[in-house]
């Protein structure tokens, strides 16, 4: 509904479930995230948002926006503290790589 509102698409992050992309025109994608150990899920949110900003700014493509940011997210949870928990963009980009999405009904 936020989507359709606001004229724009709106991004859910759902944790394990990873992320819910709902563009403004078009069925709803959700990236699953990739089952890692998690360690500490303190700034995984903000790793999200930093990736995905980035590379949609880089690429205008806002699936792969979402994967980034799912990626980058999922990696943080992995390492405590924030900070310490950024990964490289390399480990993201390779852990985005192999990340599925699928497509939801309407």
């Amino acid at each position: 509904m936020l989507a359709a509102r606001a004229r724009r698409a709106a991004v859910i992050t759902a944790g394990p479930a990873g992320a819910y992309l709902f563009p403004s025109g078009g069925a709803a994608i959700r990236v699953v995230a990739p089952e890692l150990a998690i360690r500490d899920t303190t700034g995984a949110g903000d790793a999200f948002a930093g990736a995905f900003a980035a590379r949609l700014a880089e690429t205008g493509d806002l699936i792969d926006a979402t994967r980034q940011g799912t990626a980058a997210g999922s990696l943080a949870c992995t390492r405590h503290g924030v900070v310490p928990a950024l990964h490289r963009r390399a480990e993201i980009a390779a852990l985005a790589r192999t990340l599925t999405e699928e497509r939801l009904d309407p």
